[in-house]
C-alpha cells in the first residue's frame, strides 16, 4: 500500500516467543485484505511451518507444505528436522551458519591464492636477483679473461722486442 498501491506479494513471516495466534491471524487478515499473493509463518522453535495463497480473494492455508513450490518465488519447501528452501535451479538456500562456513572457506582460499601469489613474486624476484649475480660474475670473468689476454699480449709484445733488441746486438738465442 506504500509500494504505489502494489502489495507485497509474499510474505515470510519468523516467530519469536512472544508472538500469539491472535496476533498472526491478525496478520494474515491484514494481508488477505491487501492482497498479499502468498503467506508463510516459520516457528524456527517448533520447526513448523505454516502456507496461504491466494485463491480468488482469501488466503487459502496450505494442506502439505513438504515439496510445496511457490508459485510466485519458484522456492521449494522440504520440512525435515529443520526447514530447507530450495531455489527454482534446484540448489538449496545455505543456512546462515553454512553461508558463514562458505564465506570463511572462500576467504581463506582467496587468502592461500594471494600467498601463493607472494611466495611465486618472491621467487620470480629471488631468480632475477640470481640472474643478475650470475650476469654480474660472467662479466667479471670476461673482464679478467680480457686483462689476461692483454697481459699475454703485452708479454708477447715484449718478448718480440727483446728479441729484436738480441738480433741488433747479434745474439744468437738458438745457440
Amino acid at each position: 500500500w506504500k509500494e504505489g498501491g502494489i502489495p507485497a506479494q509474499v510474505v515470510f513471516e519468523v516467530l519469536s516467543p512472544s508472538n500469539t495466534g491472535p496476533e498472526m491471524e491478525g496478520k494474515r487478515a491484514w494481508y488477505e485484505r491487501y492482497g498479499v499473493e502468498e503467506f508463510y509463518i516459520y516457528d524456527p522453535d517448533r520447526v513448523r511451518l505454516q502456507g496461504y495463497w491466494r485463491q480468488n480473494e482469501r488466503l487459502e492455508p496450505i494442506a502439505n507444505l513438504q515439496g510445496w513450490v511457490s508459485p510466485r518465488l519458484g522456492i521449494r519447501f522440504e520440512m525435515g528436522p529443520e526447514l530447507k528452501l530450495y531455489k527454482p535451479d534446484g540448489e538449496p538456500f545455505l543456512s546462515y551458519s553454512e553461508e558463514v562456513r562458505q564465506r570463511q572457506q572462500a576467504q581463506q582460499r582467496a587468502d592461500q591464492a594471494e600467498l601463493r601469489v607472494g611466495q611465486e613474486r618472491d621467487q620470480r624476484q629471488q631468480a632475477e636477483l640470481m640472474a643478475g649475480q650470475e650476469r654480474h660474475k660472467a662479466e667479471q670473468e670476461r673482464q679478467r679473461a680480457e686483462q689476461e689476454r692483454q697481459r699475454a699480449e703485452q708479454e708477447r709484445q715484449r718478448a718480440d722486442r727483446l728479441a729484436a733488441r738480441l738480433k741488433e746486438l747479434n745474439i744468437d738465442l738458438d745457440e
